[in-house]
């Protein structure tokens, strides 16, 4: 850090948390005209291109599952060390976490000792499991930003400061081309459907839902010809799907990593990773099949861990079971093909979901979130 007048310290450990962080970042510099502000911290791209000194792209190494976890403790292990002597040598004024919370608790653990306040901004999703770090949270974490409206009564009940504001997402998913460029995009005749796939960010999971997802793919171009399918791609996620180029040829498959959510709101129907793109296709009025696959072990571990019925984040907002889920063994194309054919080809079941959609994103507010947390954040390191 330089002698600027105010310093941030800002980590995010995947994909989506540094499409966060960058929104938030960009927005707090906005407050900042005269220079007085540095952020720099740990993440990805979107926070480079927002303006904060990156230290370490710790995107690149994002995991899914325990086991893959282990194989990067000791690029995490030397990362953290660093972050330990950028605290006691020159400490920020403020040291913002978005979630990642293996490794961001512990870093928060550091920043108590030498006194440095700290906001989780997209905290730890204790609701679904490992409710435990809740004390952790207590201890270590001076105010949370919550982001969905049901954790808000959970910190307050746990003595924990919480503000909450909508979720980020509100502001940023939105189209950014006509009904008539999207048509010349995709290259549409108008008889066409749609399918966009989404699996996923990291290259474990591309790597495991993928393969998946075409078989699906060819069975449905059997029965419908004319499907016109799109897969959205994550600009420092390339590597992740290359293995698959041909396949992905073979089945005529159009690569978009320009504009997402275009090609979402474009489509009869999404097949997406579990996470948080299943929020941004709910805040589409898209429907959806989701998937989430991981190894047996991490299975084994974790099943009397998780505490919720759902996984998608679409279906937790809605408090019930909207749109289809295919987990473990369940993530197969003969299992998932007929959800797929029926949601396609049924147009009243469509209309539904996609209304039914639009009713549970409504509570998770209205736009202006991201400057109502900036704002908040500024407050935190002016007094």
């Amino acid at each position: 850090m330089t002698t600027a007048n105010k310093k941030i310290f800002i980590i995010a450990g995947e994909v989506s948390g540094d499409m966060h962080a960058g929104r938030l970042c960009k927005e707090i510099y906005k407050r900042y005209p005269d220079g007085a502000l540095e952020i720099e911290g740990i993440g990805g791209q979107l926070m480079i291109d927002s303006g904060v000194n990156i230290l370490h792209n710790i995107v690149d190494i994002a995991v899914i599952g325990i086991i893959e976890g282990l194989k990067n403790v000791r690029p995490l292990l030397r990362i953290f060390s660093e972050i330990k002597k950028i605290f006691e040598q020159n400490p920020p004024d403020l040291l913002i976490l978005i979630d990642y919370s293996g490794f961001n608790l512990k870093v928060a653990h550091v920043a108590k000792k030498f006194g440095i306040k700290t906001v989780y901004y997209i905290a730890p999703q204790i609701w679904a499991w490992r409710k435990y770090r809740i004390n952790e949270i207590k201890k270590y974490v001076d105010e949370v930003i919550a982001v969905f409206p049901f954790e808000v009564d959970m910190y307050k009940d746990a003595g924990i400061k919480v503000n909450y504001y909508g979720h980020p997402l509100i502001d940023i998913v939105s189209t950014s081309l006509s009904k008539e460029e999207r048509v010349k995009r995709y290259n549409l005749s108008g008889k066409e459907k749609v399918i966009t796939l989404l699996p996923g960010s990291r290259k474990k999971e591309i790597s495991v839902l993928l393969p998946v997802m075409l078989n699906v793919i060819k069975k449905l171009k059997e029965v419908v010809p004319e499907l016109k399918v799109i897969m959205n791609t994550v600009s420092n996620r390339q590597d992740g799907y290359k293995d698959f180029l041909t396949e992905l040829e073979l089945c005529d498959v159009f690569l978009e990593d320009k504009y997402p959510y275009d090609s979402i709101t474009e489509s009869t129907l999404v097949m997406v990773a579990s996470g948080t793109a299943t929020l941004e296709t709910a805040m589409l009025h898209t429907p959806m099949l989701v998937m989430y696959k991981t190894s047996k072990f991490n299975e084994y571990l974790v099943k009397n861990l998780i505490k919720v019925e759902n996984i998608a984040l679409a279906n937790i907002v809605s408090g019930r079971r909207v749109v289809p889920e295919f987990t473990q063994d369940d993530v197969n194309a003969d299992t998932i093909y007929p959800s797929a054919m029926e949601i396609m080809m049924n147009k009243e079941l469509n209309q539904k979901l996609r209304s039914d959609l639009r009713e549970s994103v409504e509570k998770l507010g209205t736009e202006g979130v991201i400057e109502k947390i900036s704002k908040r954040m500024v407050e935190i390191i002016e007094n």
